[in-house]
C-alpha cells in the first residue's frame, strides 16, 4: 500500500484494504511475522499458503482459498466464545453464508490457520492431507463487477452472432450472478460436471451452456475442442500460465497485456494492451470492415479491367478502332484507379457491419454472386464505351469518337467505385456520403476527365497523329477524308490556320501526292502550299548564291510544270510554291506551325537521316501539333 494507492493482485489489495479497515496494520504484521516459506495460489488446488516463524519456534499456516476446498481442510472455527469445533451444522450454515454472497456477485474467500511444530510439506495435484487440522477464520466477499462497457459489449456479440461463454474458477453461484450482470445466457457447468461428461456429451451440450464455473486449466482446453468440433471459429482469453495450452488450441489465442504471464503471451495469438473485453468485440468490427473493403477494392479494380477487356473486344468484333490505346490503358490502371481504390481500402465500417451473422470461414472474395455483379458492371461500361463510339465516329469522325469514348470510360470509374460500396444495400444512400477521401478523389478525378475531353478533342488527337502518321494507298483515298475535319465544303473556321503543306521529294509519285493534297485543301477551302528542298551540288563546300541561281531556277521551271495541270483540274484552290536551300528543315518546319494537314510520300518518311527532306518530315512531325498523312505508293 502505498499513498497513490495499493499496488499489486486485486485480490490481495483488497484483502488489505479490509484489514485496515478493521484496524489492522498489514506493514507491522509482516514485520512481526517475516514469512518464512509459501505455497503459491494453483488453480488445481484453488488456494495459497504462507508460514511464519513464531518466537516458541514452531510455525504459523495461514491459507486463503475457495470456500469449499479450505473447509474440507477445517476441523475448527473461530467464533465470539473462541475456538469451537466446526461440527456439519456449522458447516451448512458457513456454505449458505458464502452461497448467498455469490448469489449478489461477490467473489467469496475463506480464510483458516493452523500452529504446527514444523513446516507442512508441498501438496500433491489433488491439495489432499497437505495442510491437516485448520481452524477456519473468516469468510470475506470481493465485489469485482464487470466493466460498465462489458455488458454493452457482450449485446452487440450476440447482435453480430458472436456467442459469449464465460470460464472462470470462482464459485457457480457467483458466475451465475456475474452471468446475469452482463446478459449472458445458458446454463451453469461446473468443472466436477464436465469430468463426468464424455467429449462427445459435452459436444452435444456446449451450445446451450453459458457459464463454466470451478474450472481447471485442463478443462478449458477440454471446452475449446469441443466447440472446435461443433465447427465453431473460438476465441479464447488467458492471462495465467496454465491458460496456455488453452490458448494454443483455440484459433485465436488472447493474453491480458497487464496482467498476463509472459508465458501467456507468447501463446497467445493476440494481447489486450488494456485487458477490456470491449476491445476485443472492436477487433471483430474492425476485421469485418477490413474484408468489406478488400472486397470493395477487388470488385472495383476487377470490374474496370473487365470493362476494358469486353471494350477492345466488342470494338474488334463491330469493326471499330480501338477505345483505348496501351497508355491510356495504363492511365486508368495507375491514375484513375489507384487513388479510388486506396479510398475504398480505407472506407469507414458500415453500419451494419456487427449485424450480420458470421460468414463462412470457407467463402470465396469471389462468390458467384459477386462474380456475377462484377462482369455486369464491366458489360455495362464496355456496352456504352463502344456504343458511344460507334454513334461518335459516324457523327463527329474517328479522332474526336476515340477521345469521347476514353473520356466516357474514365468517367464510368466514378459510378463503378460507388457501386463497389453498394455490395447488398442500394447504390445510392446516406452511407455513400460516409468516406470523405473518396469523394475527394472522385472530385478531382471527374473534373480530370472532363479537363482531359475538353482539351483531348482539340489537341491531343491531333498529337497522336503527329507521333502514329496515317499510311494511305490508292483505295484508302476515300478513307482518308475522314482524317480531314468534315466543314460542309466552307472554309475551315475550327482553327486558326487551315493551309495544307505537301513537302514533295522527286522520289516520290508527285501526281498522287498533288492529288490528294489538293482535294484536302479544296474539301478544307485552304490554300495549298507546296514545299520542295533541294540540295546544291557544292553544299558541303559552303554557299555560293551566283552558282547556285542555275540549279534553282531549274527546279522551280519543273515544279511549275509539273503543277500546272493539277491547277486546271482544282482552279479553285491556291497554290503557292516554295523552294529552299540550305537550311529545308527550318524552312518547312516553320511552315508547318501554321499548317492544319502535313502531307508527304513513302520516300520523304523513309528517306535516311542524310535527306533533307527526312530531317524536315522528321523534325515537322515532333515540333508541330498538325495531322500528318502518308500517301503509299502501294
Amino acid at each position: 500500500m502505498t499513498d497513490g494507492g495499493i499496488i499489486g493482485d486485486p485480490t490481495e489489495a483488497a484483502l488489505v484494504v479490509l484489514a485496515a479497515k478493521a484496524g489492522v496494520d498489514a506493514d507491522t504484521v509482516r514485520a512481526d511475522r517475516p514469512r518464512s516459506g509459501e505455497v503459491p495460489f494453483d488453480a488445481a488446488v484453488k488456494y495459497m499458503a504462507t508460514f511464519h516463524r513464531e518466537p516458541d519456534g514452531r510455525t504459523r499456516v495461514h491459507v486463503k482459498g475457495v470456500v469449499d476446498v479450505v473447509l474440507d481442510r477445517c476441523t475448527d472455527l473461530l467464533t465470539e466464545d473462541g475456538i469451537r469445533p466446526l461440527d456439519d451444522d456449522r458447516r451448512r450454515e458457513i456454505l449458505a453464508v458464502a452461497s448467498r454472497l455469490g448469489n449478489t456477485g461477490l467473489r467469496v474467500l475463506v480464510a483458516a490457520t493452523a500452529l504446527v511444530d514444523r513446516t507442512p510439506a508441498a501438496p500433491d495435484h489433488g491439495g489432499r492431507a497437505a495442510l491437516p487440522g485448520l481452524t477456519l477464520m473468516s469468510v470475506a466477499g470481493i465485489a469485482d463487477p464487470p466493466r460498465p462497457q462489458a455488458r454493452d459489449a457482450v449485446a452487440l456479440c450476440r447482435t453480430a452472432g458472436v456467442a459469449v461463454k464465460m470460464i472462470t474458477g470462482d464459485h457457480a453461484d457467483t458466475a451465475a450472478a456475474i452471468a446475469r450482470e452482463l446478459d449472458i445466457v445458458g446454463e451453469v457447468v461446473t468443472g466436477a460436471e464436465l469430468e463426468r461428461m464424455t467429449a462427445d456429451q459435452l459436444a452435444e451440450r456446449i451450445d446451450g451452456v453459458g457459464v463454466f464455473a470451478r474450472v481447471a486449466p485442463e478443462h478449458k482446453v477440454t471446452i475449446v475442442r469441443a466447440l472446435t468440433k461443433r465447427g465453431h471459429i473460438v476465441a479464447m482469453t488467458g492471462d495465467g500460465v496454465n491458460d496456455a495450452a488453452a490458448l494454443r488450441a483455440a484459433h485465436i489465442g488472447v493474453a491480458m497485456g497487464i496482467t498476463g504471464t509472459d508465458v501467456a503471451k507468447e501463446a497467445a495469438d493476440m494481447v489486450l494492451s488494456d485487458d477490456d473485453f470491449s476491445t476485443i468485440v472492436r477487433a471483430v468490427r474492425e476485421g469485418r470492415s477490413i474484408y468489406d473493403n478488400i472486397v470493395k477494392f477487388v470488385r472495383f479494380q476487377l470490374a474496370t479491367n473487365i470493362g476494358a477487356i469486353l471494350a477492345l473486344l466488342g470494338a474488334s468484333l463491330a469493326g471499330l478502332p480501338a477505345p483505348l490505346t496501351a497508355a491510356q490503358l495504363l492511365w486508368i490502371n495507375i491514375i484513375m484507379d489507384g487513388p479510388p481504390a486506396m479510398a475504398l481500402a480505407v472506407d469507414p465500417p458500415d453500419n451494419d457491419v456487427m449485424s450480420r451473422a458470421p460468414r463462412d470461414p470457407g467463402e470465396r472474395i469471389l462468390s458467384v454472386r459477386r462474380l456475377a455483379a462484377v462482369t455486369r458492371a464491366g458489360a455495362v461500361m464496355a456496352m456504352g464505351t463502344v456504343t458511344l463510339l460507334a454513334i461518335a465516329q459516324e457523327r463527329t469522325g474517328t479522332d474526336t469518337a476515340l477521345t469521347m469514348a476514353f473520356t466516357t470510360f474514365v468517367l464510368f470509374q466514378l459510378f463503378n467505385a460507388l457501386n463497389a460500396r453498394a455490395d447488398d444495400g442500394p447504390l445510392l444512400g446516406r452511407h455513400q456520403f460516409r468516406n470523405r477521401t473518396l469523394w475527394l478523389v472522385l472530385g478531382n478525378q471527374g473534373l480530370g476527365g472532363l479537363g482531359a475531353f475538353f482539351m483531348g478533342s482539340v489537341s491531343l488527337a491531333s498529337v497522336a497523329q503527329v507521333r502514329q502518321p496515317v499510311v494511305l494507298v490508292r483505295a484508302d483515298w476515300t478513307a482518308a477524308r475522314e482524317h480531314v475535319p468534315d466543314d460542309g465544303g466552307r472554309p475551315c473556321v475550327s482553327t486558326p490556320y487551315c493551309e495544307v503543306l505537301l513537302a514533295l521529294d522527286p522520289r516520290d509519285e508527285c501526281g498522287e501526292l498533288l492529288d490528294f493534297a489538293l482535294q484536302a485543301a479544296e474539301h478544307r477551302g485552304a490554300t495549298l502550299s507546296v514545299i520542295h528542298a533541294w540540295q546544291p551540288p557544292h553544299s558541303l563546300g559552303g554557299p555560293n548564291q551566283e552558282g547556285d541561281a542555275p540549279g534553282r531556277r531549274d527546279t522551280e521551271r519543273e515544279l511549275a510544270e509539273l503543277i500546272d495541270p493539277w491547277r486546271k483540274k482544282y482552279p479553285s484552290v491556291d497554290v503557292q510554291v516554295h523552294t529552299c536551300r540550305g537550311r529545308p528543315a527550318l524552312t518547312v518546319t516553320h511552315a508547318a506551325q501554321g499548317a492544319g494537314l502535313l502531307v508527304v510520300g513513302r520516300r520523304i518518311r523513309l528517306a535516311t537521316m542524310g535527306s533533307h527532306m527526312g530531317r524536315v518530315v522528321r523534325q515537322a512531325m515532333h515540333r508541330v501539333a498538325c495531322p500528318v498523312a502518308v500517301i503509299a505508293h502501294d
